[in-house]
């Protein structure tokens, strides 16, 4: 499987005073041993990795697509939870791949279950 560097993309942002990096670096997709394709993605903050994932597809362009739909979700996740506020001129044209996948996700969701109340008994008229 090669693995040469397919894109990196920078994106800047703020945590309260501090300005943070975080690089994104989406490899060439492969044929694995299988016959399907996987695309490898790294998310480095500070150039601390803190994210790096395989993503499979029945081709080159799934797995590419389907990866940068995962990096998407990733950033927003770990901007969530750390307080990124982050530019979003450098995210707009990859949430373009995030949006049918989180519909995918949405719809996969196993409906949630109610407890049902059993209904009250109403008493004969005597």
């Amino acid at each position: 499987m090669t693995d040469a560097r397919f894109v990196e993309r920078e994106v800047i942002g703020k945590q309260h005073s501090k300005v943070i990096k975080i690089t994104i670096r989406v490899h060439s997709p492969s044929e694995s041993d299988t016959g399907d394709y996987r695309c490898r993605y790294e998310i480095c903050v500070d150039d601390l990795c803190v994210r790096t994932q395989e993503i499979g597809g029945v081709d080159g362009m799934q797995a590419l697509t389907l990866a940068i739909g995962y990096v998407v979700l990733e950033i927003d996740r770990i901007a969530r939870e750390s307080d990124y506020q982050l530019d979003e001129r450098l995210l707009g044209d990859m949430r373009q791949c995030a949006i049918p996948l989180v519909k995918v996700m949405k719809r996969s969701k196993a409906p949630q279950r109610t407890a049902r109340r059993t209904p009250k008994r109403r008493k004969s008229p005597k």
